[in-house]
This record gives structure tokens, sequence and C-alpha cells, in this order.
């Protein structure tokens, strides 16, 4: 049995440790910090990090931590009157090239002193009329381009309005947020209660597995919702024709001579003199969380090998048709091997209530092992996120030539942010540009030479049209 003073100790050790001159924080941590451009403030009391997410009317407590100096040090970097919190923490170059900038300030935003909600606690929330509200501000200040989708947001919302009252259930107000959404037709937007999810991406363009989804049930003149015998038979024949879309691609290449990378997100092999590379993902890369980091490094190992192996091809083609997204600083390595100078990739500004941020410029600079001959990228309508923005970089290389489909046109990436009663809304507020300063965004990258992606055709016979046309391009250029 512990004794009162192993008890008494046992109590105050955390404090104890905390309180240890390595662990607490400076004084220049400490105060309020807030990122009018992400929606974001934090403040700092002690060794306590309290987090909050606004718009000009809300304001919602998020999260409350307690952290050592080394656990604040990890996430969050001091820079000149400001704070600034990496996506990727641990990659070691760049890293100021993607995440959250925050301005020291002497007083949390005027919607946080007035009427705050916490969702750290069970006290006050907001009824659904509120909470509708809350979901309308954050698109109106937030979503960078309702031109792109040509979506007039303002007649969405009062749509929205006339389908919830005070009494509304979680389920309308879930279906209502739902409606208003599909409108946007932007893969990166979601709402998210629990494990049910609406996301919509554009109708126009299905990615692989929709479209195949699509296939099977015109096939057996089946809809929605299925049963549990169907699913299985539809999961079979995705699996199955993702299979003759696998084997096509082997048929022109040499099998035994394949090289697998990066938990096999990342192969290559040889057809006659011209190398073929194909990057699934651009995450994933390890299959236990090692981090950025490692992630990063092995990224730079694989390529370095790749293009050990490319040294003697006359060019390579660089497979983006399945791949959709992960990572923008793995798109930013990777097209760094086909650059031949310092050059911009892309230009990207963040939308807020007041606008847009000052425009960032995302440089690329050559690798010593780069590749500068002929280079035949192939894209799809699945090629997303993190995949069109390498895209978008290579289409500005002079020896890159784009073939396929139009990419899917979701650029921009998804802020996640909360509601009230608990749903969760992921948003697109960045604007990304190509160096030439178009954008892209709901429209998809337009291709050199437009072939089709697995076509019902190409898979009965074992052809894989987009292949033949990379291949043809880069033996007679």
């Amino acid at each position: 049995m512990q004794s009162i003073r192993q008890k008494i100790l046992a109590i105050l050790l955390p404090y104890i440790l905390l309180g240890c001159g390595d662990n607490r924080l400076d004084d220049s941590d400490q105060g309020y910090w807030v990122s009018e451009s992400h929606g974001s403030a934090l403040q700092v009391i002690s060794n306590t990090v309290f987090s909050y997410e606004f718009t000009d009317d809300f304001c919602l407590k998020t999260d409350v931590e307690e952290l050592t100096k080394t656990e604040f040090n990890l996430r969050y970097k001091q820079e000149t009157d400001g704070l600034f919190v990496p996506t990727y923490p641990g990659i070691p170059e760049n890293e100021d090239d993607y995440g959250i900038h925050y301005a020291s300030v002497n007083v949390l935003p005027e919607s946080c002193l007035n009427g705050l909600i916490d969702l750290t606690s069970d006290g006050n929330s907001l009824d659904p009329e509120e909470n509708l509200e809350l979901f309308l501000q954050i698109f109106e200040e937030y979503y960078f381009s309702f031109e792109s989708a040509n979506v007039d947001w303002t007649t969405v919302a009062q749509a929205a309005r006339s389908k919830i009252s005070s009494v509304s259930t979680r389920d309308e107000i879930f279906s209502a947020m739902s409606e208003a959404i599909s409108y946007l037709q932007n893969g990166h937007v979601y709402i998210l209660d629990g494990d049910k999810l609406a996301r919509y991406r554009r109708a126009d363009k299905p990615v692989l597995i929709d479209r195949l989804t699509s296939e099977f049930l015109q096939q057996h003149s089946l809809s929605p919702p299925l049963t549990k015998e169907d699913n299985q038979k539809l999961n079979e024949y995705i699996e199955d024709n993702e299979s003759l879309i696998q084997k096509s691609i082997i048929g022109y290449l040499n099998y035994s001579q394949l090289s697998y990378a990066a938990n096999n997100n990342i192969i290559w092999g040889k057809h006659n003199n011209i190398g073929y590379l194909h990057v699934a993902s651009f995450n994933d890369f390890t299959t236990g969380s090692d981090g950025h980091a490692e992630t990063f490094r092995i990224m730079h190992e694989s390529m370095s090998k790749v293009l050990e192996d490319f040294s003697d091809t006359d060019g390579i083609v660089i497979d983006l048709r399945f791949n959709g997204g992960g990572y923008a600083y793995l798109a930013k390595a990777l097209v760094e091997y086909f650059v031949e100078k310092d050059t911009t990739g892309y230009i990207k500004s963040a939308k807020f209530a007041e606008g847009f941020t000052p425009e960032v410029n995302i440089e690329l600079s050559p690798k010593v092992s780069n590749f500068v001959r002929p280079v035949a990228v192939l894209t799809s309508n699945s090629t997303s996120s993190a995949a069109e923005l390498a895209v978008l970089m290579l289409s500005s290389l002079e020896h890159v030539t784009l073939i396929g489909e139009r990419t899917q046109g979701m650029l921009s990436g998804s802020l996640p942010k909360s509601l009230a009663n608990g749903f969760k809304v992921g948003i697109s507020n960045m604007k990304q540009l190509s160096s030439e300063r178009q954008l892209f965004e709901q429209e998809g990258i337009p291709v050199d030479i437009e072939v089709s992606f697995a076509s019902m055709e190409d898979r009965k016979l074992g052809r894989d049209s987009g292949l033949d046309a990379a291949f043809s391009f880069l033996e007679n250029n």
C-alpha cells in the first residue's frame, strides 16, 4: 500500500517536472497568436495552449493542451513577431513552404470575446439555425473561389436556411449542409459526422473507382443501396478490372526487371530504351509512423535509384494516372529531379474574410542527378490534389509533354474546420496558380495529347492507349 508521502508525490510529480527549467515555455511563447488566413487563434498561458477557430461572428474553443517546452518547440516555430506551425514537421528542406503563420496580437479576435463556444467542455452550444449560420459563414469567408464552380453562394445559403428551423434534427442539418456543398463538386470539401461523410467530386470527370462502379450498376440494372451480395460482386468487379489495367501496363515492360520502393508506391522499369516511372501516391511511403523526415528521405533515395537506372534512356514516362494526391512536399521533391534551373513551381495565397494573403512563390531547384531529356507525363481524371500540383509544376518545363485526360481539378487542398454540434467540415481556402498565373481549379489541367484512360475497350483488349501514345511520342521526338 502506498504511503501518504508517495501518494502526494505521485500527484505533484507532473507539475514538478513541468516546472523544471528545460520544460517551461519562454516568455516569448506566451500571449495571443492569430492566423487571419486560416481563422485560427492560440492563447498560451504558462504551459497551456488554448486553440480557437473563428469567423466574424462565431468563435469556438477547440482544444486545450499542456505542453512541455520540448513538445511546444516540435509543433511551433518562433519567427519574427509570430509563430509558424509547419504542416509537415521534420522535412529538412523548405519546411516554411507549407504551414500556418500566426501573428502576435494583444487580444483574441472580437468574436472570441463574446459568446465563446467551448467545445472542450459540455457547456454552451448553438441551436440548429445558428449552427447552419456558422457553416455558411465559414464558407463565405474562407472558400477561395465560388466563381470556379459557377456557384452563387448567396442563393445556396438561402435555400439551406429554408430547410432548417430551431427544432431541426441532426440528420436534417447534415442533409441541408450536404446539399449546399454538393453544388461545389470539390473533392476537398466535405462534411463529417462520426462515420457519416458527404463529399462530392466532379460528376463529369469520375475517378476510376466511380467509373467502374457506374459500369457495374448499369450492367446489372442496379441502384444503391446494394445488398451485401451485390456489394461483394461490385468489389470483385472493381478488383478484376484494376487487375486487367495493371496487367496491360506490365505487358509493356520486362516484369522480372521491375523495381519497387516507397512501400510499392514507386515502381519503375523500361520499355525498349524508354524509362517508365509509376508513382501511385504521394503518401504511405512507410508502413509505420516514421514521420515526414523519413518519408522525405525515402523519396530522395528512391528517385536517386530511378535516375541511376534511367541514366542512358532516351526519355521517361511518369505515370500519375492513379495518383489521388498526398503530401505536397513529395510532389515538389519529384519535380525537382526534372528541373534544369531554378524556377517557380507554382504560386499560392489563402482566402480569408478580408481577401487574400500575399502570394507565396514555391521555388524549385534542380537536383544534382536531374533528368532533362524528353519526359511524357500521363494523367487522368483520377489525378488529384498533390498529384495535380506535380503536374502543374511539370507542365511548365519545356521538355515535358502531358498525355491523357484532364486532371480532376482539386488543387486547393482542404482546411479542416469544426462546427458547434460536433460536425467536421473541410473547405478549400488556398488559391494555387501555375507559374504563368493560370488557375485550373475545377476545370483541371489540360493535356497536350488527349487519350482516354482505361476505356472498356482497352481493358478487353489488354491494351493501354495512354502508354502507346507516350512511348510512341518519346520514340519519335
